[in-house]
């Protein structure tokens, strides 16, 4: 608890200017303090298990508890992040993100990102993105920076280069700027790419094609 007192206390001082009174600023940190809940609210908790991963581009990452990171609408932080739960930015951040859990922005990222899986909801992130499962970007985003994803949902713009390990679906309204490897690739109609398309499913014996 020291530590992020100190941290906010830092992030307080950097904002206030000399001469004038210490202002309150839109950063929190949430815990999950321990609650009553409804059989409704206990029932939609158990259906949004902390680790769900998109399967599609509508689906919604969820942020979940333990700890909460949020950035409010407004509110400039720059320096680098880390968190050991879910982060949430709707202002803007200055620095690298580092979270053990799920990101989602919706306002504007200059840095990189690493999180479990990230979904950028009308944001503007100038920087690569890194996640354990999906990368999600919705028609209103824009990226500047390459991609390592498990799985991922692109509907908006990108500048950069996307490794995936797993799936890549590109939606209609989508515009890459760069190369694209997956193992199962799907590109709508409507979608503008200009870059090379490699399917990575292994290795392929040419030789042994051949004689086929």
């Amino acid at each position: 608890m020291s530590e992020q007192t100190n941290f906010l206390s830092s992030v307080k001082s950097a904002f206030r200017r000399n001469g004038e009174p210490e202002k309150e600023i839109q950063f929190e940190t949430t815990g999950h303090e321990p609650q009553e809940q409804g059989a409704a609210a206990a029932e939609a908790d158990a259906q949004v298990p902390y680790s769900t991963e998109p399967e599609s581009a509508g689906d919604v990452i969820p942020l979940q508890p333990p700890e909460i990171t949020k950035i409010a609408r407004g509110t400039t932080v720059v320096g680098e992040i880390r968190s050991d739960g879910d982060v949430e930015v709707a202002g803007s951040l200055h620095g690298n993100l580092e979270a053990q859990g799920n990101v989602r922005v919706s306002g504007e990222v200059i840095g990189d990102t690493r999180g479990r899986n990230i979904d950028l909801t009308g944001a503007s992130h100038e920087g690569n993105l890194s996640a354990s499962g999906a990368v999600k970007l919705d028609s209103a985003s824009t990226l500047y920076g390459d991609v390592a994803a498990e799985n991922l949902f692109l509907e908006g713009r990108v500048k950069g280069n996307l490794a995936v390990q797993n799936r890549a679906a590109i939606g209609p309204e989508a515009v890459l700027l760069g190369n694209l490897s997956a193992k199962l690739i799907s590109v709508s109609e409507g979608a503008k790419l200009r870059g090379d398309v490699r399917i990575e499913n292994g290795e392929t014996d040419f030789e042994d094609l051949a004689k086929k």
